[in-house]
Parts: structure tokens; C-alpha cells; sequence
């Protein structure tokens, strides 16, 4: 796995086989606990985007450009499948669908 994503006013992020990398820091898969907010874009105006929480508590937005949306879905699947959350691993929900909140 290596994609790097960057949209407007949001710090570039690239995910590879062990870690993400955002900005200038990195952080290994395992911190990874929680994935939530997933957003798919679904057309060309939208970016998408989803959120991780690492171990040290922080939240963190991550987002994609329409453009690599197919590459957006494959990072979070990767990511989910990677991280200590057991929740997003047992997941029903395909994130290629768009969910609503109602």
C-alpha cells in the first residue's frame, strides 16, 4: 500500500504497508483505535474524508480528493483492517455507500 492524498487546506497524508504518515508525522497502523465520519464523495465538488483517533487520544481528519475517491475507499479498507478498532473490522456498513445519519 502506498497512496498519498491531498486536498484543499488539509495537510497531505499517505498511507503505506506499517503507517500513516501525515504531514511531517508518522504513525504506525497499530495506533490507530478508532475510524469514524466516513464521507465518500459523490461528485467531482466533493472531497471525501473520514477521521482516526490514535492512541494518544487525538482526533485526526484525513481527506480525498473526488479524483482518487476508488483509492480513498481501498486506504480506509486497509486502514480498518489494520487498526485496533475491533469495531470498524466487524463492520456491515460498505463504505463505497453512502450512509445517512437519519
Amino acid at each position: 500500500m502506498n497512496y498519498t492524498f491531498k486536498s484543499w487546506m488539509m495537510k497531505p497524508w499517505t498511507v503505506l504497508d506499517d503507517k500513516i504518515i501525515i504531514g511531517e508525522k508518522e504513525f504506525p497502523l497499530e495506533d490507530v483505535i478508532k475510524i469514524d465520519s466516513i464521507n465518500m464523495p459523490k461528485n467531482p465538488l466533493q472531497d471525501g474524508g473520514f477521521g482516526i483517533t490514535t492512541s494518544d487520544g487525538k482526533w485526526r481528519p484525513l481527506c480525498f480528493p473526488y479524483k482518487q475517491r476508488e483509492e480513498g475507499a481501498e486506504a480506509i479498507e486497509y486502514i480498518r483492517s489494520h487498526s485496533r478498532d475491533e469495531l470498524a473490522k466487524l463492520s456491515l456498513i460498505h463504505i463505497s455507500e453512502p450512509t445517512r445519519p437519519y
